[in-house]
């Protein structure tokens, strides 16, 4: 038996097109060198990256409001909820 071989006309192309949404900021020159700086100085490869961080930064709950509970996960199972009730 002869390995199979695909001829021209029974051949099957395969495309792959990925579409991203992409918007456009209008900053001052003065804001763009900023965003230019801490660009450089972090590790953000593009000005995506580093808004994203400096948004997530920015909404992130203060440790201040936690009080007692600072650094306290809570993170509990299944049991450690039940075991009240019990």
């Amino acid at each position: 038996m002869q390995p199979h071989r695909l001829d021209a006309a029974k051949s099957i192309n395969i495309t792959t097109i990925i579409l991203v949404n992409m918007k456009t900021i209008t900053v001052t020159e003065s804001t763009h060198r900023k965003l230019v700086e801490l660009k450089k100085e972090g590790e953000a490869r593009t000005f995506d990256e580093l808004l994203e961080g400096l948004i997530e930064k920015e909404m992130e709950v203060p440790k201040s409001l936690f009080g007692k509970a600072k650094g306290f996960s809570h993170a509990r199972d299944h049991k450690d909820r039940t075991d009240r009730y019990a």
